[in-house]
């Protein structure tokens, strides 16, 4: 089920700070906070949060974690602040 993107907050300069200063530690969990704010759902976990991106974001890579997939998700979420294609 992919969310509607004029439902969507934005991050702020401080989630975006936190996302990057955690990213490296446990860069899913980074990540997964910042989509459950831009999501505004706060209960979800990571693959039904990966379930819940746009059609533009790789699906089946961000479910393995692979490393690139979640370093583009990172660079998007941290330049653009939500998740509408750039």
């Amino acid at each position: 089920m992919r969310h509607n993107l004029f439902d969507m907050a934005r991050l702020t300069k401080r989630h975006v700070e936190d996302m990057m200063s955690s990213y490296d530690t446990d860069p899913s969990q980074a990540l997964l906070t910042a989509i459950r704010i831009v999501l505004n759902r706060h209960d979800i976990e990571w693959d039904s949060a990966v379930e819940m991106l746009p059609d533009h974001f790789p699906a089946d890579a961000l479910h393995r974690k692979d490393t690139q997939a979640l370093d583009q998700l990172l660079t998007h979420l941290a330049e653009c602040r939500d998740l509408q294609k750039s």
